[in-house]
């Protein structure tokens, strides 16, 4: 297993941590991505950038999840954010102990204290569906864990400022149903297990860096539309799942569910390492491990 570790050092400098990007797909247009300090950069940063259209039609539907965690009754701030008046608020990226590349799965580690909360990212393949893991890895005592949902419905070239629209947001079994206006594809969010409340505020003004430097325009809005909150003890994960699938939340319904599918991702990435050793048996045994990165990483520019 590949795996591509970045500590302190450079997620500690906000520039460097920002120039780290990462990406993940699905393999019918549609992506995930960001950068590893959880600050936006790009009009093309999300969560969920859905291909309604396969395999175009790329339209963002979950910019981000805000995290916080609430250590000896108060909350500490996980995310970043880089906004148009300059400041940087929050400031999550300083509690990054080490952001890594799992074969083709991106992993944080935040670290406070003796507490550690680790988060995964990746899609289903074939599905505009994106899985976001959390795993309190250790602490002394349960914590409480709250994410903010920040949405949009837009194309993935433009950039969107409140107002366009009044998003419909309805609970759901285990999570919200998002509308961004009548007719439009829905975003499903799950979190089993957790508290998901609806809401509708809109944080202004976030500051897009990349596209300052392009000479576009670089400065955006997000509709904050649900807040999830759960207690995890050590050991104990939860994961939101977003999609524009209805029936992604009975598949994310049970431990076994949720499991498998990282499982799925997993098999996923062995079926394009074995078509490779297969094809080049010889040159697969010698190659170096960047080689072997490059197999992995070519599967995110196909599309079927």
């Amino acid at each position: 297993m590949s795996d591509l570790t970045y500590g302190r050092d450079r997620l500690g400098d906000l520039a460097a941590a920002n120039r780290l990007e990462w990406l993940v797909t699905n393999g019918i247009g549609g992506y995930a991505s960001g950068t590893a300090s959880g600050v936006l950069t790009r009009r093309y940063h999300g969560l969920l950038v859905a291909s309604l259209k396969p395999p175009v039609g790329r339209t963002l539907l979950l910019a981000k999840l805000a995290e916080g965690l609430e250590l000896d009754g108060a909350w500490v701030e996980l995310d970043a954010n880089s906004w148009a008046g300059g400041s940087v608020s929050p400031s999550g990226y300083m509690h990054l102990e080490s952001f890594r590349l799992d074969e083709t799965v991106p992993v944080w580690t935040w670290a406070i204290g003796a507490t550690r909360l680790e988060k995964r990212v990746w899609m289903e393949q074939g599905e505009n569906t994106t899985f976001v893991e959390y795993r309190l890895a250790a602490a002394g005592a349960p914590v409480r864990l709250r994410l903010r949902a920040l949405v949009n419905h837009r194309d993935a070239h433009e950039t969107s400022r409140d107002g366009s629209w009044t998003a419909s947001v309805e609970p759901g079994a285990g999570g919200v149903c998002i509308e961004a206006w009548d007719g439009a594809t829905p975003l499903w969010l799950f979190a089993p297990g957790a508290e998901v409340r609806p809401m509708h505020d809109w944080y202004r003004r976030f500051h897009l860096a990349a596209e300052a430097e392009r000479g576009l325009d670089c400065v955006e809005d997000h509709l904050c539309a649900a807040e999830i909150l759960a207690t995890l003890a050590p050991g104990e994960t939860l994961m939101v799942t977003a999609s524009t699938r209805k029936s992604a939340g009975r598949d994310a319904g049970t431990p076994l569910a949720r499991a498998f599918a990282l499982q799925r991702r997993r098999a996923h990435e062995k079926s394009l390492l074995d078509a490779w050793r297969g094809a080049r048996p010889r040159a697969a045994r010698v190659a170096p491990e960047w080689v072997r990165r490059l197999v992995l990483a070519a599967d995110q520019f196909m599309v079927e």
